[in-house]
């Protein structure tokens, strides 16, 4: 009996195991699994999903927009300029003032007299300015005072950063030695390495057609009738003689010194220079720096000034040019990165071509934009070349060459006894 009775138990348990695994599906494997519980599973429940991330024009958007509203908060942003800035850009700062609602502070003058303000605010601990557009030489002077920021880490804008379209190259071009703080925007396009004003009235026809090359300007019949601008401790024509030291020759420059009896002005003496030519005080005039300006109003008003406008020998030149920098210790530093960003944007490109007041402005490096106050000769001459082949200021050949012709008319200067401090 007992071991019937263990025997029915096991029996019993046996059974009880069996219905249990099955029920629970572990000896089938083809059983259906429960399906697990989910929000959409239960009616009326509103199905969830994971949100786009924001595209990559959002994203600068909403940079861009911070950024307006930081600059905004700071509500000022102060630029130094050269002679030429000061004449013919103050519409085109005052349109980004207009557009961001920053009061923007122009500082006249030349760049010289900028930098040196800057230099000693600097030296006494004061810190005044955001933005330098002053030229290359103060440029130079600021970087190696340790004035300037590097600008790349300021740059965000997709128009700004993006060279593989609206640009005329596909490479950032520059106009500081070290690459790092002066960004170029703009090509200047000229006939000849150096422009040539000249008086109609004390030059002739005859005369002003019998230049083929600056070299016939060494001829005896001109010796006594130039006017030029070489000073070598004035920054403001270290373009147009670096051009000439390069293109024309050494040689050239110590025959007009020597040779020619020329007229040396004292540097920044632009006014004199141009008011020379047009009273006759002088025939022909070149290292003219700013005092182009000048002589390009006169010749419309209907002074007896010409401005030779054939391309002589040496040829004409291409050179990338503009400089643009950001102080170290930007009083304003968030309206210096709105500004630098939107001046090379198509929209500031194109403010700047539409309200520069300029008689033959330079064409910016970008080609996207329209014609603007571009003349018509630089809009014409800017579809015939290779702006690959531009001259660039900030390759080690071009400081060198800077710096030869320099130290040489110092040189010549201190043995003539010309230019004496």
């Amino acid at each position: 009996m007992l071991r019937l009775k263990g025997m029915v138990g096991l029996l019993l348990l046996t059974l009880i195991v069996a219905a249990v695994a099955t029920a629970c599906g572990q000896d089938d494997p083809t059983a259906t699994p429960v399906p697990t519980a989910t929000a959409t599973s239960v009616p009326g429940a509103t199905p969830t999903s994971t949100p786009e991330p924001p595209s990559a024009e959002e994203l600068f958007q909403i940079e861009w927009d911070q950024l307006i509203a930081d600059a905004q908060a700071e509500g000022e942003l102060v630029l130094i300029m050269g002679a030429s800035e000061s004449r013919t850009s103050r519409d085109i700062f005052q349109a980004f003032g207009d557009k961001f609602e920053i009061n923007v502070l122009q500082a006249t003058g030349s760049g010289t007299a900028n930098a040196n303000r800057i230099l000693a605010e600097r030296a006494a601990g004061t810190y005044s300015a955001d933005i330098s557009l002053v030229g290359g030489t103060s440029t130079d002077r600021l970087r190696l005072a340790g004035a300037l920021v590097p600008i790349m880490p300021l740059f965000f804008h997709p128009e700004v950063l993006d060279r593989s379209q609206g640009w005329l190259i596909d490479y950032w071009a520059w106009t500081d030695v070290e690459n790092l703080y002066s960004p170029a925007f703009e090509l200047r396009l000229r006939q000849n390495v150096m422009e040539v004003f000249y008086n109609t009235d004390g030059v002739s026809q005859a005369e002003i057609d019998g230049v083929q090359s600056f070299y016939d300007f060494l001829k005896p019949e001109w010796k006594g009738r130039i006017v030029a601008i070489l000073d070598p401790d004035f920054g403001g024509v270290v373009t147009d003689r670096t051009l000439a030291w390069i293109l024309i020759g050494k040689d050239f420059f110590e025959r007009l010194i020597r040779e020619q009896d020329v007229a040396f002005l004292p540097g920044g003496s632009f006014a004199e220079m141009a008011t020379g030519i047009g009273r006759g005080k002088y025939d022909v005039a070149f290292f003219t720096g700013q005092a182009s300006t000048d002589m390009e109003a006169m010749i419309d008003l209907g002074i007896p000034i010409a401005k030779l406008n054939r391309t002589l020998a040496e040829g004409g030149t291409v050179e990338i040019r503009g400089t643009l920098s950001v102080f170290d210790q930007a009083p304003h530093p968030k309206a210096s990165q709105l500004f630098i960003n939107w001046y090379l944007s198509r929209d500031g490109q194109q403010t700047s071509a539409n309200l520069i007041n300029d008689e033959d402005p330079s064409p910016s490096l970008r080609s996207d934009l329209t014609q603007g106050n571009v003349s018509d000769r630089q809009w014409n001459l800017l579809k015939t070349i290779d702006p690959a082949s531009a001259m660039s200021q900030s390759t080690p050949e071009w400081f060198a060459a800077r710096d030869e012709a320099i130290a040489f008319t110092r040189g010549l200067f201190a043995e003539l006894g010309l230019y004496a401090q």
